[in-house]
């Protein structure tokens, strides 16, 4: 059998897998400087605390996932663990968005709501 075309041609599955990103830390839980204390129905934080996202179904490979708080952007992470920490002083709710982008183009969000009591009295003594 001869195959005649360009050899540079490529063609990908259309089956490709939807990647996919899940905010998994904080979760609706107390947490006091990012110790995970009991389960609530909200996210709740007293001070500082690690914000982490999982990424599934990756294709084409990760090219990097982005934390945004209260829709600016704070952190761009590059490797695995994708992760964030809030440190600010700040009181009320607050919009947590993370965006994944692969490789091929794909990109995809998750976003919670968490409420901070985050004074900034006590974060250096417990980073």
């Amino acid at each position: 059998m001869v195959l005649c075309g360009d050899p540079t041609l490529h063609v990908f599955s259309s089956n490709v897998s939807v990647l996919i990103v899940r905010i998994v830390r904080p979760m609706e839980k107390l947490y006091v400087w990012d110790k995970e204390l009991l389960r609530l129905r909200q996210p709740f934080v007293v001070g500082d605390v690690t914000v982490e996202a999982k990424v599934l179904n990756v294709g084409f490979g990760i090219k990097n996932v982005s934390f945004y708080v209260d829709r600016e952007c704070r952190y761009v992470d590059e490797r695995y663990p994708f992760e964030m920490v809030l440190r600010e002083p700040f009181v009320g709710e607050r919009n947590i968005t993370v965006f994944v982008y692969d490789l091929g183009g794909q990109f995809a969000k998750d976003e919670i709501e968490v409420f901070v009591l985050n004074l900034g009295l006590f974060s250096q003594f417990f980073r």
